[in-house]
């Protein structure tokens, strides 16, 4: 039974405010750390807590989904604009904890044999590129702890390369690399070092940051390309490079480049982040024009676990491909992990160890604890 439901102030890996939420039972208590996200001040959202949790003391907290539903009929907004995405999903997921005893991948009915993304980093970000990061995946690694290592290797031979040839200037909160490269010349060092690793690339653009005045300004290459141009880069670009992750590489409201580049490439993964930023009915424009084959999730934009859960059941449903992702302004809370395995994941967007490190030690410890494991088949 639910006691209480308290919230503290705390902080992300890039030193903004965040809230956590801790959940007490009859017999436990159970926390969730929330990613930082614009909401509104700890004071008003202790306030709000103060008024909405009385609804749930003296819940079973076993029935997470009537938990869930209750939230979302507090709120009574589609976007959770008035309890706000935070506190909506920190008492969600601190309910799923507690109806798992903290065994989150057993919030779902168990599978014969469990499926490990492969971790998709960003080994070099934009310092002089126009493109926001360029990422490596180790995936030939036949467990999570391989994974991790063969990460570890190629992050110091990529961060040597940068600082002996004096390209280094330093590094992000992701722990990836930035340098004096532009955006071409970054793919030509990755792509050298992946080929020696025997490693997968790709890139994220977030081409919506730098589309201005209907054209895409790239700043150190020095020029300006049309939506058509910019198209035929990418295509050109992705051939040349054997780029296999392709994040939104339009501008967020381009579904129709989207899809043209979608019916180009085979067992390249066309990733919709900012081109659906969560938002149901932009899924299904795109799901209906065939977008993308894949979509980055981030489970925090949904509200609740109830939400994201049915919102990944509609993309898998359509043949799209689940991408788990951590948060740019992460905490120490290591929920994606669990999800990531029980959606079967291909790959999860992680940081380099630094705020992630819980996120790869919870998959470790899952690869023992689970009786049937494999890594991910990509596609």
């Amino acid at each position: 039974m639910i006691k209480d439901i308290r919230i503290y102030p705390s902080v992300s890996s890039t030193g903004k405010n965040t809230i956590k939420i801790k959940v007490f039972t009859t017999n436990s208590h159970f926390i969730s750390t929330v990613p930082s996200t614009p909401v509104k001040s700890f004071r008003e959202l202790s306030d709000v807590l103060k008024k909405i949790k009385v609804n749930f003391i003296g819940l079973d907290e076993m029935d997470w989904i009537t938990s869930d539903q209750l939230i979302e009929q507090i709120d009574g907004t589609d976007n959770f604009s008035a309890i706000t995405p935070n506190l909506a999903f920190g008492i969600s997921l601190s309910i799923a904890k507690a109806a798992t005893e903290n065994e989150l991948w057993r919030i779902e009915e168990p599978k014969k044999k469990y499926q490990f993304p492969y971790p998709a980093i960003s080994i070099i970000s934009n310092g002089k590129t126009t493109w926001r990061d360029f990422l490596i995946i180790p995936h030939k690694a036949k467990n999570p702890l391989e994974a991790v290592k063969i990460l570890g290797e190629v992050h110091y031979i990529v961060g040597e390369e940068l600082r002996k040839r004096k390209w280094l200037t330093g590094k992000n909160f992701d722990n990836a690399w930035l340098s004096t490269l532009d955006d071409l010349r970054t793919l030509d060092l990755v792509s050298s070092i992946a080929e020696d690793y025997d490693l997968k690339i790709g890139v994220n653009f977030d081409a919506s940051a730098f589309f201005k005045d209907n054209r895409y300004k790239y700043k150190y290459l020095k020029k300006s390309l049309t939506a058509e141009k910019q198209l035929d880069a990418i295509i050109h670009i992705a051939e040349v490079y054997k780029l296999y992750y392709l994040e939104d590489p339009f501008h967020c409201d381009d579904f129709a480049a989207f899809a043209e580049l979608n019916r180009r490439f085979k067992n390249v993964l066309i990733i919709g982040n900012e081109l659906y930023r969560m938002n149901i009915q932009r899924i299904f424009k795109g799901i209906d024009i065939k977008a993308t084959n894949a979509v980055s999730v981030h489970p925090i934009y949904a509200g609740t676990l109830l939400k994201t859960i049915k919102l990944v059941k509609l993309l898998k449903k359509n043949n799209i491909h689940v991408i788990a992702s951590h948060h740019r302004s992460d905490t120490e809370d290591n929920f994606i992990s669990d999800l990531a395995v029980i959606w079967e994941c291909p790959l999860i967007r992680l940081s380099y160890l630094g705020h992630d490190i819980a996120k790869y030690n919870r998959f470790i410890e899952l690869w023992d604890d689970m009786h049937e494991t494999e890594m991910a088949v990509l596609p």
